[in-house]
C-alpha cells in the first residue's frame, strides 16, 4: 500500500508539475508566435522600405542629370503648386483647337486625405468642362489630352443632345500637380 500511495503520490506531482508548467509555459509561447509574426511583418516592411529607398535614389540620380530645358519640361507635365489660370487656359485652348464650344470650364483642388502637404506627394486639381461638338471633335479632344505635355486623367464623359445636332458633353478630368 505504502509502494502504491508513493506512485500515486510520484504520478500526482508529475501531473501538479506538467499541468503548473503547462499554465506557465503555453501564455509565453503565445507571445513568442505572435512576436514571431510581428517580426516577420516588420521584415517585410523593411524591404520594402529598402526597395523604396533604392528606387528613390535612382530617381535621384536620373534626375540630378537632367539638363535646365529637361527640367522645364518635367515642370510643364507636373508643376509645383496647382496653377488654375493655367490648367483652364491649356484645357480652353485645347477644347476650341478641336472644334468644341467651351460652355464652361470649373476646377477643385482635391484633398488628400490622410496624408499632409508636402513636396513628393502628388496633388490632383478635379476639372469639369462643358463642351458643345460633334463625337469626332470630342474624341479629338481626348486624343490632344492624351498627347499633352500636362498630366490629364480623364474620369468620365456625360453626353446629352443638344437642340442644333450637336451634342453637350460634360468631361470630368483630373490634372496633376506636385505637392
Amino acid at each position: 500500500m505504502v509502494k502504491n500511495t508513493k506512485t500515486t503520490l510520484y504520478t500526482l506531482s508529475v501531473t501538479l508539475l506538467l499541468v503548473f508548467a503547462w499554465l506557465l509555459i503555453w501564455p509565453n509561447v503565445t507571445v513568442i508566435d505572435s512576436l514571431n509574426e510581428q517580426i516577420n511583418n516588420e521584415k517585410a516592411d523593411v524591404l520594402v522600405l529598402e526597395e523604396t529607398q533604392t528606387s528613390i535614389l535612382e530617381a535621384r540620380a536620373f534626375f540630378s542629370k537632367l539638363t535646365d530645358e529637361d527640367r522645364g519640361l518635367v515642370e510643364l507635365a507636373v508643376p509645383k503648386f496647382p496653377d488654375k489660370a493655367n490648367l483652364v487656359s491649356v484645357l480652353n485652348n485645347l477644347a476650341e483647337q478641336n472644334g468644341l464650344v467651351v460652355n464652361s470650364i470649373s476646377t477643385k483642388e482635391d484633398e488628400l486625405i490622410g496624408k499632409k502637404k508636402s513636396v513628393g506627394f502628388f496633388g490632383t486639381m478635379s476639372t469639369t468642362l462643358v463642351l458643345e461638338g460633334n463625337y469626332p471633335s470630342l474624341k479629338e479632344f481626348v486624343n490632344s489630352l492624351e498627347k499633352s505635355l500636362r498630366i490629364f486623367e480623364v474620369d468620365k464623359i456625360d453626353i446629352k443632345p443638344a437642340d442644333n445636332n450637336l451634342e453637350v458633353f460634360t468631361v470630368n478630368v483630373r490634372a496633376f500637380y506636385a505637392r
